[in-house]
C-alpha cells in the first residue's frame, strides 16, 4: 500500500524543492496532488484519499490554518505538517490547536524533511491498526447509545519525568471507576501520559471527573496536573477529546489550586504582553552584551507579567515569551548574527504544552534565551568594536592633523559614540583625546627636532591654531616648552 501527501504551497520553487528531495519510493509515498493556494488545495481535496496535508501557514485567499481546518471535516485522519517561516509565529497556537504533526521551518532542510515524513507514516500506519482493531467494538455503537470515550492528559507540575507515580495514580483512581469501565495508560512523552477510558456511561462522566480530583489529592500524586477532553461517542473520534484536553492545558488558570481541568471550563485573560518600559529596559541590557544580568531581567519579568494577572493562563504566558523571544531575535538580525538555532528553540517550546504550563520553567527558558542573545550580541559587538577601533587609531595617525571628533568617526563606522568611546579606552587603554594629543605632540617633536620651522607653523602643522593651546598642551605631555625642548635638542645636537 502506498501512502499518499498533498502539497499546498504558493511559492513554485518550493513546491519543486520538496518533490525533488523526498525519496518517495523508499518511503512508499506518492504526490496525490499540488496547489498554489487553500482554495485550490480544498477543491481537489474533497475528490481524493489523502494521509497527510503538508500546508504553508501564509497563502492567498484561504491560508494554511482554514485550509487544514476544513480538510481535517473532510478527511478527519489526516496528518498535517505546518511549513512556516519566522514570522508565522501568531499562527503557532492555531497550529497546535488542530494537532499539528509537526512544523517544518524554512529554509526547509532535507534531513529534517525526510526524518519528519518517516516518523508521520509510522503514525499513520499505527493508527490504521488501531482502527482495525477497533472495527468490532465500533459495531455495536451507535450516537444514541449513551456510552462515551474521552482523553485525559497527566503532566509533571515541574515538568520533570513520570515514574512511579503513574501507579500511584492508576491505584488511586481504580476504587473510582464504573463497573466495567476499560482504560489504557499511554506514555506520550517523558512528562506527559495519555489515559485513555473506554465506553464509559453518559451518567458516569462527571463521577470520573469527581475520581481523577480524588487521584490527584493523593499525596504521591499531587505533582501531577490533568486535563479532562470531550467525551466522544466513537472511538474514531479520540482525537477531538485528544484536542479539547490539549486546548485545556493552555487555557487553564496558572493561578488556579486545582489540579484538574476539564474541557469547556478554561478561559482566557487579556493579552499579557510586557509594558514599552520594561520592554525597552530588556533590549537596552541584551543589546549591550551583559549576558548575566539579562537573563536574570527576562526571568523576572515573566514571573512578574503572571503574579501580577490572576487570571493568566498558559496560552497568555506563550503570548508574552513569543513577544519577547522574537524581539530578541530581531536585535540578532539587526547585528547580522544567525538565528535559526534560536527559531528552532522557539518551535520547540511552543510545541511543548506541558513546559509551557510550569510559568517557572518558561521563566527560565526565557532568561536562558535572552542570556544568549546577549553573549552573542556581546561577542559581535566586541569583534566590531576591535575592528572599528584599529579602523579609527589608523585613520587618526594619517590625519592627526584635521579637526577630528570621535562623534563623527563613530558615524563612519556605524557605531554609537559612547560605546565607541568606552571600547577606544578599553582596547587601547586610552581616551581617544589623549590618543590624539599624544600622537600629535609626538609629530610635533620631530618637527622641532628635525626642522627649523616656526613654532606657530609646527602648531598648526599638528593641528592646533592657538599657539599658547599647543604650547601648553606640549609641555603638559613633553614636561618642556616647544621653544625649551628645541634648544635642548639642537644643543644636543652640537655636541655631537
Amino acid at each position: 500500500m502506498r501512502y499518499r501527501m498533498y502539497l499546498a504551497e504558493d511559492e513554485e520553487w518550493i513546491r519543486k524543492g520538496i518533490k525533488a528531495v523526498v525519496n518517495w519510493d523508499d518511503l512508499q509515498l506518492e504526490l496525490a496532488g499540488e496547489a498554489a493556494d487553500g482554495e485550490a488545495a480544498l477543491r481537489e481535496l474533497g475528490d481524493c484519499r489523502v494521509d497527510i496535508l503538508m500546508t504553508d501557514i501564509r497563502m492567498p485567499g484561504c491560508n494554511g490554518i482554514e485550509l487544514a481546518e476544513k480538510a481535517l471535516r473532510l478527511q478527519p485522519q489526516l496528518k498535517v505538517i505546518f511549513i512556516s517561516g519566522y514570522k508565522d509565529v501568531d499562527y503557532f497556537k492555531d497550529a497546535l490547536r488542530l494537532g499539528a504533526v509537526d512544523y517544518l521551518l524554512k529554509p526547509i532542510d532535507e534531513e529534517e524533511l525526510g526524518q519528519l515524513l518517516k516518523r508521520t507514516l509510522r503514525d499513520i500506519s499505527r493508527s490504521q491498526l488501531d482502527r482495525r482493531g477497533d472495527a468490532a467494538g465500533n459495531a455495536g455503537e451507535t450516537e444514541a447509545g449513551g456510552v462515551y470515550n474521552l482523553v485525559c492528559v497527566l503532566h509533571r507540575e515541574d515538568n520533570g519525568e513520570i515514574g512511579r507515580e503513574m501507579g500511584d495514580f492508576e491505584d488511586a483512581l481504580r476504587p473510582h471507576l464504573p463497573q466495567g469501565v476499560e482504560w489504557s495508560v499511554n506514555r506520550k512523552t517523558a512528562s506527559e501520559f495519555l489515559v485513555i477510558f473506554y465506553a464509559l456511561p453518559h451518567v458516569d462522566v462527571a463521577g470520573l471527573e469527581r475520581g481523577v480530583e480524588r487521584a490527584l489529592a493523593v499525596k504521591e500524586n499531587r505533582c501531577l496536573r490533568a486535563y479532562m477532553g470531550e467525551p466522544v461517542s466513537s472511538l474514531r473520534q479520540l482525537y477531538l477529546s485528544y484536542n479539547s484536553a490539549k486546548n485545556a492545558m493552555f487555557s487553564h488558570s496558572l493561578h488556579s489550586a486545582s489540579r484538574l481541568t476539564v474541557w469547556g471550563e478554561e478561559g482566557r485573560a487579556a493579552a499579557l504582553l510586557p509594558s514599552q518600559e520594561d520592554r525597552d529596559k530588556l533590549l537596552f541590557e541584551v543589546e549591550n552584551g551583559r549576558p548575566e544580568k539579562t537573563g536574570a531581567m527576562a526571568a523576572e519579568l515573566i514571573g512578574r507579567l503572571v503574579s501580577e494577572n490572576p487570571s493568566a493562563t498558559p496560552g497568555n504566558l506563550m503570548d508574552a515569551v513569543i513577544f519577547l523571544s522574537f524581539e530578541l531575535i530581531r536585535l540578532l538580525h539587526r547585528y547580522g548574527i544567525a538565528s535559526e538555532r534560536y527559531y528552532e528553540r522557539c518551535a520547540s517550546l511552543f510545541g511543548d504544552s506541558a513546559l509551557l504550563s510550569n510559568r517557572e520553567a518558561v521563566a527560565g527558558w526565557l532568561g536562558e534565551f535572552a542570556r544568549q542573545v546577549a553573549a552573542d550580541i556581546g561577542r559581535s559587538r566586541e569583534s566590531d568594536a576591535t575592528t572599528a577601533v584599529k579602523h579609527i587609531s589608523d585613520y587618526v595617525r594619517a590625519n592627526y592633523w584635521k579637526p577630528l571628533q570621535l562623534g563623527e568617526l563613530a558615524r563612519e563606522v556605524h557605531l554609537n559614540p559612547a560605546y565607541l568611546s568606552a571600547s577606544f579606552k578599553r582596547i587601547t587603554g586610552q581616551n581617544f583625546s589623549d590618543f590624539l594629543i599624544q600622537l600629535r605632540m609626538e609629530n610635533a617633536a620631530k618637527l622641532l627636532n628635525g626642522t627649523s620651522i616656526q613654532i606657530g607653523e609646527v602648531a598648526r602643522s599638528v593641528g592646533y591654531e592657538d599657539m599658547r593651546h599647543f604650547s601648553r598642551l606640549f609641555k603638559k605631555h613633553i614636561g618642556v616648552t616647544p621653544s625649551a625642548y628645541r634648544e635642548e635638542a639642537q644643543g644636543h645636537d652640537g655636541t655631537h
